[in-house]
């Protein structure tokens, strides 16, 4: 989208969360079409600290997750932040209604500098915002806490996790409301979600020209060509005259899902499928917690656990297909009653997945942990970068640098990445998940039900949630 509009004379600036993609300078967001950015590459990182450390991540990369994940693009600088406030953690604990490092702050001043400072009268402006919030790990200023606790007297949240959320939530929705209002001291609010919409009001095709000349070559190459984009042009017209008509009769919604409505199939193993209520957590689906956590990863290789049937997972196999009209909840699988929609279905997402882009996308390398190194010890493109670094990098003791770089040849071994994550499995695994489980929301007995039980009452018997 901000090459399209960049294409058409708007100044395209981005804030926050990228995660799509920086081996390269094209894959990071300026080479994506955004002419300034704020934000940080990965998943997730750690909003005080700025670093991927595993309570953000998930994950220990073959970094060992050493690095700063906080970068900025521009005309005039690409690399990480330099600014000292931005990078020092010691507010953590400051009871600031607003904490001056805490991440989602440094984007809401970045965003609001932005629009603050565009002239419309110039050219027009395409902004994305994109939030970490509410995306762990759950870090939030100490007052929004305390707001949260005052909110819901004289009860008490019962579990440190959505007492968190909550917080969070409240920031995130503080948050919207600052940039809608800068947008509109501007006189120009526009929120929307596609692609088309985007070219339409810009004027601009939404042919995907580098597409079209990949194929090319890709054709030459006797491989599978890209499809075009995902997208349908005159929305914008069927919103501001008010038709009704249904212009994506079907979505193709993953790999293994397809919406034909007002049908839809879901096939596979589907974790997280659960049916809670309306409050939770209840004892309503069989469990006694949330379940647990799927996507814990060494070095890239996700960790098994011994409670794979706590991961509420749902064998849909070949097929499970609800009419989500009538069944918006998707209690009801009518595959056994409607084989032939069920087949046609099938066929269907079948040939949907015949267009999938899922190129292979290389394996971790050593390189990006020294050019990190080279940086100043920020996360960032590593590969075709000569020239593209503007600086100046801070300095890292020379000692320190040796020994990472020892570190880094060392856990990006193979067989000792194997051996390590072997021994994660077997042995440490399951010492951090006894932890992990006392973590977890539990549902507790049902001596006392929480309010709304009555309305539950056709599912099993609601716990006691709240303190």
């Amino acid at each position: 989208m901000a090459q399209k509009l960049q294409e058409a004379g708007y100044h395209t600036a981005m804030v926050g969360k990228w995660d799509v993609g920086a081996a390269t300078p094209r894959h990071t967001p300026q080479g994506r079409g955004y002419q300034e950015w704020f934000g940080y590459y990965q998943h997730a990182n750690n909003y005080w600290t700025k670093g991927g450390d595993i309570k953000a991540t998930g994950e220990v990369d073959n970094c060992l997750n050493k690095f700063t994940d906080l970068s900025e693009l521009n005309a005039t600088y690409r690399g990480g932040v330099l600014d000292p406030s931005a990078l020092d953690a010691t507010c953590e604990n400051s009871t600031a209604a607003d904490p001056y490092c805490y991440e989602e702050a440094i984007f809401r001043r970045q965003a609001l500098n932005v629009i603050e400072n565009h002239d419309p009268s110039e050219r027009p402006l395409f902004f994305h915002h994109a939030f970490h919030l509410v995306h762990t790990p759950l870090d939030i200023p100490l007052a929004y806490l305390q707001a949260a606790d005052e909110r819901i007297r004289p009860y008490s949240f019962d579990d440190d996790g959505r007492r968190r959320y909550s917080a969070m939530v409240h920031y995130l929705d503080d948050v919207v409301g600052e940039l809608v209002s800068a947008f509109k001291r501007k006189g120009v609010v526009s929120v929307a979600d596609w692609y088309g919409v985007f070219c339409d009001l810009a004027n601009v095709s939404t042919a995907d020209a580098e597409a079209a000349e990949t194929n090319a070559w890709l054709q030459e190459q006797g491989l599978p060509l890209l499809a075009p984009v995902d997208s349908v042009p005159g929305l914008w017209d069927a919103i501001v005259s008010g038709k009704q008509e249904n212009r994506r009769p079907i979505l193709h919604l993953s790999a293994e899902s397809v919406l034909a409505w007002p049908y839809k199939l879901i096939t596979g193993v589907q974790p997280y499928s659960s049916w809670t209520g309306e409050l939770f957590p209840n004892c309503s689906n069989g469990t006694q917690h949330s379940p647990w956590f799927m996507d814990t990863k060494l070095f890239n290789q996700r960790l098994p656990d011994a409670h794979s049937e706590e991961r509420w997972l749902q064998d849909c196999a070949h097929g499970c297909l609800f009419n989500v009209e009538d069944d918006p909840t998707e209690h009801n699988d009518l595959s056994g009653s409607h084989p032939q929609r069920l087949e046609a279905l099938q066929t269907l997402l079948s040939q949907l997945n015949r267009s999938n882009f899922n190129p292979g996308r290389g394996s971790m390398s050593r390189q990006s942990c020294m050019k990190a190194l080279e940086v100043g010890g920020y996360y960032g493109p590593f590969l075709d970068t000569e020239g593209w670094y503007t600086g100046p990098f801070p300095s890292i003791n020379r000692v320190q640098q040796l020994k990472d770089a020892l570190l880094f040849a060392l856990f990006n071994v193979k067989w000792v990445q194997d051996a390590l994550v072997n021994i994660t499995a077997e042995f440490l695994l399951p010492l951090v998940q006894v932890r992990y489980e006392n973590r977890l929301d539990h549902c507790l007995a049902n001596s006392t039900t929480t309010l709304g039980a009555e309305r539950n009452s056709g599912e099993l018997a609601l716990c006691m949630v709240c303190g």
